[in-house]
């Protein structure tokens, strides 16, 4: 009986201690990459785009100043967009057809409408755009829009996207 026993507790201390050693050893890529530290970036166009016309955002840090001379990423960073936030340049009617196209890198696209005179706000919990270092996010109003349009963004500027961070700070 005790000899029973005495191997049903051996074999249970042997489970947990291989358990534990599986979880060190596939945890250890997850523990590297904790390391992967996020800059807030928020883009923004010059000005409101008029039908028929594209601009492209131009993206800064959290304390304002823009992180490249153009509007691409700059090379080895990767720009995580989660928050889009589009607004029309006003007017007394409250109804207005307003079709924009947000273009990234190859097949990324988010076309955005409205049919009032408001805000149309877009947060995601995962980015909806992954721009690499020298890409460039492209805004078109279409033709048929009649309002111009104001945009604005935000995500995280990172070194590595095998690692989102989803939390910035404490």
């Amino acid at each position: 009986m005790k000899t029973h026993r005495a191997r049903y507790i051996l074999g249970l201390v042997l489970t947990v201690v291989l358990s534990l050693v599986a979880v060190w050893w596939f945890g250890r890529p997850a523990l590297a990459a904790l390391g992967n530290t996020g800059t807030p970036v928020y883009g923004r166009l010059a000005g409101p785009v008029p039908q028929s016309e594209q601009r492209y955002v131009r993206f800064y840090a959290a304390d304002g100043t823009p992180f490249t001379d153009d509007e691409a990423v700059p090379e080895g960073k990767y720009l995580l967009i989660t928050d889009i936030v589009m607004t029309t340049d006003g007017g007394t009617d409250p109804a207005a057809v307003v079709s924009v196209d947000l273009t990234g890198p190859g097949a990324q696209t988010l076309r955005l409408r409205s049919t009032d005179n408001g805000t149309l706000s877009l947060h995601y919990t995962t980015p909806y755009f992954v721009l690499r270092g020298g890409e460039r996010l492209r805004v078109t109003n279409a033709w048929f829009s009649e309002k111009w349009v104001y945009l604005n963004v935000s995500g995280v500027l990172v070194s590595n996207v095998n690692y989102v961070p989803l939390a910035l700070g404490n």
